[in-house]
């Protein structure tokens, strides 16, 4: 139930009305084309990786951490800021949002500011466990 109510919000997020015959598939296809490691590391290395995507899978993967209580760095505010829309529209990069995982890895984790956005969503996967647990 909580991951229907993350996709509807983040539906809601990117300007459109909740479909979930959209939303759910695209969850379920995400998890499917990266059940496997080498498929994770492969697309966790792709910088063409539209937006939108890249936000569904921090946001279930954020989740999945939250749900089996391994966010020691507090990855979960990101999330339930991310599902209140404060980072805007999840069709684009957003500042804010990197910021907000940028400070997750420094103040929670102790790791360097990263020098990207893109870094910045990579290490904050990988240390939410993405490359070993998948989604």
């Amino acid at each position: 139930m909580m991951m229907l109510m993350m996709l509807m919000l983040l539906m809601m997020m990117m300007g459109g009305e909740f479909d979930k015959s959209l939303l759910l598939p695209a969850a379920f296809e995400l998890r499917q084309r990266l059940g496997r490691r080498e498929d994770r590391e492969k697309w966790i290395q792709d910088d063409s990786i539209p937006w939108d995507e890249t936000v569904l899978c921090l946001a279930l993967r954020i989740q999945r951490s939250c749900n089996y209580g391994r966010d020691a760095a507090g990855f979960g505010s990101v999330l339930d800021a991310l599902a209140a829309g404060e980072y805007g529209s999840a069709s684009a990069p957003n500042a804010a949002l990197v910021g907000a995982l940028s400070a997750r890895l420094v103040e929670g984790l102790g790791q360097q500011e990263p020098g990207s956005d893109a870094e910045a969503i990579q290490r904050s996967l990988i240390a939410l466990g993405f490359l070993e647990e998948g989604l």
